[in-house]
Parts: structure tokens; sequence; C-alpha cells
């Protein structure tokens, strides 16, 4: 990193020393204002290494700091970069186990489907043989009045009420 900022010093020193216009673009969206005075030429020492700068100590730190920005901001974007894609695997994940849930709740709702039909089939078919239960015990009570079993039963008194 030292080395780079070195490089990046010594670069912008060229470029301030050859354009001495007020305002130059840097790197296409960086803007790098400059002094259009010719002070003297002055060598400033940059983390142990020398590079040949015109201006004040004011355009040094400026320097530093633009280039220590730039690094910044270029941690940032890749910090920014891995949380989305962590975002978007987090994303592909919760789709699928969307997907999955979908599936289980479309069977469970078939399976009470299906139970509830089943359970009004059994229903139906309870009260058909209730039904039919009723007809056999009033047949059987018929016939065993008219069979005679009634009265060798002892049934006879309490049929005969029945009717009245």
């Amino acid at each position: 990193i030292l080395s780079s900022v070195r490089a990046e010093c010594c670069r912008l020193s060229q470029h301030l020393e050859s354009n001495p216009s007020p305002r130059e673009t840097i790197s296409g969206n960086q803007a790098l204002e400059t002094e259009s005075d010719s002070d003297s030429e002055s060598l400033v020492e940059i983390g142990g290494g020398r590079c040949k700068r015109s201006g004040k100590s004011s355009d040094t730190r400026r320097i530093r700091r633009m280039v220590s920005n730039r690094e910044s901001a270029r941690r940032s974007r890749r910090r920014k970069h891995a949380q989305l894609t962590d975002l978007e695997l987090q994303v592909e994940q919760l789709k699928s186990e969307s997907a999955t849930l979908f599936k289980q709740l479309t069977e469970a709702n078939q399976q009470f489907t299906t139970a509830v039909t089943d359970n009004r089939i059994l229903k139906s078919d309870v009260e058909t043989l209730r039904i039919k239960v009723k007809m056999a015990e009033d047949m059987v009570a018929r016939g065993a009045v008219s069979c005679g079993l009634g009265q060798q039963l002892g049934l006879a008194p309490f049929l005969n009420s029945r009717k009245m």
C-alpha cells in the first residue's frame, strides 16, 4: 500500500506541475483542486520516499487524504460487494425454502380435503346404518308380535301398550 501511495503521490505531483489549471479531474470521477501559483518547488518526504512536489504542505496532506479516501472507498466497495453476494445467496436459500414449504402446504391441503371427503362419506354411512338398524328393530318387533313370539317372551303387554 505504501508503494502505491508513493507512486500515486509522484503521479499527482507531476500532473499538477504540468497542468496548472484551477480544477483537474483525476481517475475519471475524483476532482483535485490545485492552486495556479508557482511557489518554490520543495522535496516532500512521504513514507520514507522522496517525491518532487510543488506547493505547500497542505497540498501534501490533501493528496494523502485523497489517496486514503480512495483506498477507503475501495474497501467500502469490496465490503458492499461481499454483503450483496451474501444477501443474494440468502435470497436463493429463502426462495428454495419457500418453494419446499409451499409444496408441503399444498400436500397438506390435499390430505385435508381428502380427509374431509372421507369423513362426510363415513358420517353418511353411519346414518344409513342407523336407519337400517332402526328398520330392522321395527321389523323384529312387528314380526315378534305377529308370530306370537311376544307372548312367549312376555313382550305382549309391552308391545300392546306401544300400539295404543
